[in-house]
């Protein structure tokens, strides 16, 4: 499941950036909710497994679920400012915080698991 699960979001990784909007509009347009219900919904399933495993920190869980929950703060604000009178740059900036988030979670992953790699399971 986890592995159809990031073939489809990288699909939609692929669409998205590959394919230009004013080239193919539709295409680049499918590719987004693929690359974005991928990386909520994979990083939601590696939050909850990290907090299950005892020699994962629980700050990795945290990381990943708060960055599925970024993109899902990200997606409520770029709906509903197509219906409400809300500023546009906010839901940028959002966009910018899920980005951010990714890349946090990442490092904070990486140093992580390092650490418990290299220095064994000390909690």
């Amino acid at each position: 499941m986890v592995l159809a699960l990031g073939a489809v979001s990288t699909a939609g990784t692929v669409f998205m950036t590959a394919v230009p909007f004013k080239d193919a509009p539709t295409i680049h347009s499918m590719g987004i909710p693929m690359y974005f219900w991928g990386v909520v919904l994979l990083q939601g399933i590696v939050g909850v497994r990290e907090w299950f495993l005892r020699m994962c920190p629980s700050v990795l869980s945290i990381t990943s679920l708060s960055v599925a929950g970024i993109f899902i703060v990200f997606a409520t604000l770029l709906s509903v400012s197509q219906s409400v009178s809300l500023d546009r740059n906010v839901p940028v900036v959002w966009e910018w915080l899920a980005y951010l988030s990714s890349v946090i979670w990442v490092v904070v992953d990486s140093i992580a698991l390092g650490t418990v790699a290299f220095f064994g399971d000390d909690k």
